[in-house]
């Protein structure tokens, strides 16, 4: 069974390079208790939130770095160093998220659906627009283009996005309804307005696309005690579409 850890891991490190920041160990964000918050100051959290754990990507992918370049005599006790850096570090930021937890569901970020509705859209046509992608984003989303435009195309007609909840990493989750079934997306949208994050959480059940929500086994992380009318989300699964 998969641990919180070992998903939290999977967002520190997935994706990057060996060319990483130097090894500063980020600010530790604050996350205040939300009651008698404004939306905008509990938005002002989640940005701080979404920030600290992308300076944590850079952080524990130097740290990885080091402990693959390590050598000499005193190799064995820089490496449990790092490693121990490492581990502190998962653990710290595993702290955040569990604080964060009391800020779910925040409401939609402005224009994540519109996004999500082109970005199926550019999907089923098989032309998507890299322009409104992030860097990694387009990286990621270049290698699954074909295939997933295939998937998308099965799954017919677009019939209704809705909003479920506003996850730890500052990207809204939709539940996504075709004529053939149904999926949840996740979609994040820099201050400018590109996909900074999109990933899918699918579900077959007897060869038919069914709600992820409704089979244990399929459920994201944190869904597996919640019925559908109960969502939050605070999936820190990594994936893309």
């Amino acid at each position: 069974m998969t641990t919180w850890r070992e998903m939290l891991w999977s967002v520190i490190l997935a994706g990057l390079s060996s060319s990483a920041l130097a090894c500063d160990l980020p600010r530790l964000a604050a996350v205040p208790d939300p009651s008698g918050l404004s939306e905008q100051q509990r938005r002002a959290v989640q940005q701080e939130v979404a920030a600290y754990f992308e300076a944590m990507k850079a952080y524990t992918a130097c740290l990885q770095t080091d402990i693959v370049a390590a050598g000499g005599d005193d190799a064995p006790k820089y490496r449990a160093v790092l490693v121990n850096r490492n581990n502190a570090a998962v653990a710290e930021a595993e702290a955040v998220l569990k604080a964060f937890g009391k800020y779910v569901p925040l409401p939609a970020n402005p224009g994540s659906e519109a996004a999500l509705r082109r970005t199926i859209d550019e999907y089923a046509q098989g032309k998507l627009n890299y322009d409104l992608m992030t860097p990694d984003v387009g990286q990621f989303v270049r290698k699954i283009e074909a295939d997933f435009h295939r998937q998308i195309t099965s799954f017919g007609k677009l019939e209704s996005v809705t909003f479920l909840s506003t996850n730890v990493l500052g990207a809204d989750v939709y539940l996504v309804r075709f004529t053939d079934g149904v999926m949840m997306w996740e979609v994040g949208l820099t201050t400018d307005g590109k996909t900074s994050r999109s990933a899918t959480h699918v579900c077959m059940e007897g060869g038919k696309l069914v709600d992820p929500r409704s089979v244990p086994r399929c459920r994201p992380p944190d869904y597996n005690d919640l019925s559908p009318d109960q969502v939050r989300e605070l999936s820190v699964a990594s994936g893309g579409p």
